[in-house]
C-alpha cells in the first residue's frame, strides 16, 4: 500500500486522480532499456478544506499482476502520476506532492 501526502496550491474543492504503477526488475531477466507498458492503480481524492493542508490518500496493490510480482529485495520502477484526463480529475490548480511511501500489508 502506498500513501501519497499532498497539498493543493489553491484549490479546496474538486478531485484529483492520483495513480501509481510498479514494474519489477528481476535479476538477469528484464531489459530496462526497452519500452514497457505500465498498469496503474489509482485513487480519486479531494483536497483538504484549506489550501496548504495535507491530504493522505492510499493506493492498495495485490501481489502478482498489480505489482508485477515484485519480490522482497528486488529492484523495481515505481511511477507516480496525476491523471488530468481522468473523468474524476476536476480540481483546478496544481497538486503539490510531498512524498510517496509504501509498506507491505
Amino acid at each position: 500500500m502506498f500513501t501519497i501526502p499532498w497539498v493543493a496550491s489553491t484549490a479546496t474543492s474538486g478531485q484529483s486522480r492520483l495513480e501509481i504503477a510498479i514494474r519489477a526488475i528481476p535479476d538477469d531477466a528484464e531489459d530496462i532499456d526497452a519500452a514497457h507498458t505500465y498498469d496503474y492503480n489509482g485513487v480519486s481524492d479531494t483536497p483538504a478544506s484549506l489550501s496548504g493542508e495535507l491530504s493522505y490518500p492510499t493506493i492498495a496493490f495485490t501481489d502478482g499482476a498489480d505489482m508485477d510480482s515484485w519480490a522482497d529485495g528486488q529492484m523495481a520502477i515505481v511511477r507516480f502520476r496525476r491523471d488530468g484526463t481522468h473523468v474524476d480529475d476536476n480540481m483546478a490548480g496544481d497538486l503539490e506532492l510531498l512524498t510517496v511511501s509504501g509498506v507491505e500489508t
